[in-house]
């Protein structure tokens, strides 16, 4: 026994002779009074069993006004002078416990609300007796507190404890010991008292709390792509934020984090703007102050786009007219998403605009007939939130076709410096014009369908308001562009000559961009003329007939033969059938006055011949024949007999002379 206190006793001097080179000071430690609390205890200091019983009392040392502990509770004060120093250079402590230990007798002695003085040390002495066991002399097993403080000892101990653990890693504690040459631990307590004080200061706590600077009614539309969730911002401990102390990031209700600096003035500045947002480019000033919490307090401006878009129809084509691009409709959705392909999503805005006079629109109510209110800011100025945008064309201007389909898909976005990345860009629109074609064709025997020329056509609206009058050329078609969809009638005026005129074609023009044909087809006049025997009715051939025009002018001539003659394309109008010279035997007939109707019915026309009565005839092979189809003049067949014969006789005479 007696060799293990020598031990003790060898090991304590040797600590002191160690620590004398950092001693920083000196002072001298006495008791106090009592706080009037009992303290005793039995613990173990190697393998001994150790019975402590003290009065808990007050003690004061030179160097400060502050009551000071004690850090076992088995020796007493020996009244002499005490090396001051750090405590962790003679108890084997970390800055953490350290930070506790000072929090926690910090919490019991100017927090806890316990008015009375001796009440507050007795407990904070215990408190301390508790939190040094095992860590210096030797290990409290169980332990007895009366008088005054242990009634509400647990209680304050239960406060001291969590005070103590939540600032342990923000707290800066510091501790001093007061260790004279014969203070130290012996189990037959014959070393004196180690003594020591306790002094902590908290950290102060910066926070931000983040608004909207403006337009907070458009932000709230789409918390989708406007959110102060994300934004972030440094703290430095110099103006020019090259001395990062922390960050604090914000959430979606403006708040952020807490940080724990030490006291002193920091600058805040924004390194990523939220989403939405404009970035913020000040610095702030703050003053952090020890046990206390600032707030800074900031606004985000949010970022719109200015919507310059300008929507411009144009024409692809040149139109036959002028053609005003006024009265396109456009219709513009805004998706809250950020896609390139909108299908299947639900627009949370739809407007409709109409171009001006020179076929243009911009996102202004003086261009909108139609959908939703526009977005406009507090100034009544109208933006664009970010997300996607649709422009698509729902009515075209008269004369012209339809764009199908969405001519232009747009994102709205920014990165997260609040720089736009993406903006409206202007949309051009070329419109194709309506294309109608029209041919006039005539179908001939083989059913080929040529286009043909001199027809005098009119193109006429639905109520015979006519449009335009044009000659058809050969092979060449009428296109018209740039009619308005709707009903029309296509009349031929006059038709080419030898062409019957066609019936009028009522037709509809749809805006669409294929080209429209219309297709009028004349048929030819078609006339037959037949020479016939008066009598008989059998048809004659032989005979020189000729077709004149009202001025005598031959338009045909021809030899009739015993097959109806047969002529197309005889132009509509008045005409003489003449004939030139008739068969042997027949009387010229007298000129026939007709007319070729309009029509592509066969027209026939028929001529008779009489024969000639009472004459004597030579045919073309020279046999006389005396024409005797009328018996009711016989003075001239009487006449015509006698000259008959006579001119046998003279011819029989004269040939009897010959040949002799």
């Amino acid at each position: 026994m007696k060799k293990r206190i020598k031990q003790i006793l060898i090991g304590s001097i040797m600590a002191i002779i160690t620590l004398l080179p950092i001693i920083s000071n000196a002072a001298t430690v006495r008791t106090g009074s009592t706080t009037g609390a009992n303290f005793s205890a039995t613990g173990t200091y190697g393998g001994y069993t150790v019975t402590s019983q003290s009065l808990v009392n007050l003690h004061i040392a030179s160097d400060t006004s502050e009551n000071i502990w004690c850090l076992n509770p088995h020796a007493d004060i020996l009244h002499d002078e005490k090396a001051v120093m750090p405590i962790q250079n003679y108890v084997n402590l970390s800055q953490r416990e350290i930070n506790y230990i000072a929090s926690g007798i910090d919490f019991i002695m100017n927090r806890s609300g316990i008015a009375d003085y001796n009440t507050r040390a007795a407990i904070g002495q215990v408190w301390i007796w508790l939190q040094m066991s095992s860590r210096t002399y030797y290990t409290l097993n169980n332990y007895n507190f009366t008088g005054t403080g242990s009634g509400s000892f647990a209680g304050i101990k239960a406060q001291a404890d969590a005070w103590a653990s939540s600032h342990a890693d923000s707290a800066i504690g510091q501790g001093w010991v007061y260790v004279g040459a014969n203070d130290g631990f012996a189990v037959d307590r014959s070393k004196g008292q180690v003594t020591a004080r306790f002094s902590v200061s908290y950290n102060g706590n910066l926070t931000l709390l983040k608004e909207t600077l403006n337009n907070k009614h458009l932000t709230d539309l789409c918390p989708e792509n406007y959110s102060l969730a994300g934004a972030t911002y440094r703290v430095s401990g110099s103006p020019n934020m090259d001395q990062n102390a922390g960050e604090l990031v914000v959430n979606a209700d403006g708040t952020s984090n807490t940080i724990s600096l030490p006291s002193g003035t920091y600058y805040v500045k924004e390194i990523v703007a939220p989403k939405g947002y404009n970035l913020d480019t000040n610095v702030y000033t703050v003053t952090v102050t020890s046990g206390e919490t600032a707030t800074l307090r900031v606004k985000d401006e949010p970022k719109f786009d200015p919507l310059s878009i300008k929507v411009q129809k144009k024409s692809a084509d040149t139109p036959d007219k002028e053609l005003s691009l006024e009265g396109a409709e456009y219709t513009v959705k805004y998706y809250k998403e950020k896609t390139e392909d909108t299908t299947g999503l639900t627009p949370f805005r739809t407007w409709i605009f109409k171009t001006d006079k020179y076929g243009q629109i911009l996102i202004r109510d003086k261009w909108k007939i139609g959908g939703d209110e526009l977005f406009k800011e507090d100034d009544g100025t109208t933006v664009g939130l970010y997300g996607t945008y649709t422009f698509e064309e729902t009515k075209a201007p008269k004369g012209y076709v339809k764009t199908d389909g969405i001519i232009s898909t747009q994102i709205i976005d920014s990165n997260n410096q609040g720089q736009a990345v993406n903006v409206l860009k202007d949309v051009v629109d070329n419109e194709k014009l309506i294309t109608v074609e029209v041919d006039k064709v005539s179908e001939g025997t083989t059913g080929v369908k040529t286009k043909i020329g001199g027809a005098v056509m009119q193109l006429k609206k639905a109520d015979g308001t006519v449009i335009e009058t044009w000659t058809t050329e050969k092979g060449k078609s009428k296109v018209f562009k740039g009619l308005e969809a709707d009903k029309y009638i296509l009349h031929e005026k006059k038709a080419p000559d030898g062409y019957v005129t066609a019936k009028d074609i009522e037709f509809e023009v749809l805006a669409v961009s294929e080209v429209q044909k219309i297709e009028m087809v004349d048929e030819i006049t078609k006339t037959e003329f037949t020479k016939t025997d008066a009598k008989t009715g059998k048809l004659l051939k032989g005979a020189t007939m000729q077709i004149l025009d009202e001025h005598g002018n031959i338009v045909k001539e021809w030899i009739s033969e015993e097959v109806p003659t047969k002529f197309e394309k005889l132009p509509v109008g008045k005409y003489i059938l003449h004939e030139a010279k008739a068969p042997l035997r027949y009387d010229l007939a007298p000129d026939i006055s007709f007319e070729v109707k309009d029509t592509a019915d066969v027209q026939s026309y028929t001529m008779a011949d009489n024969v000639k009565i009472g004459k004597i005839i030579i045919d073309d092979k020279f046999k006389l024949r005396v024409n005797t189809g009328d018996h009711s003049n016989l003075y001239m067949f009487t006449m015509s007999f006698l000259f008959a014969a006579g001119l046998s006789v003279c011819m029989m005479i004269g040939k009897r002379k010959k040949n002799k």
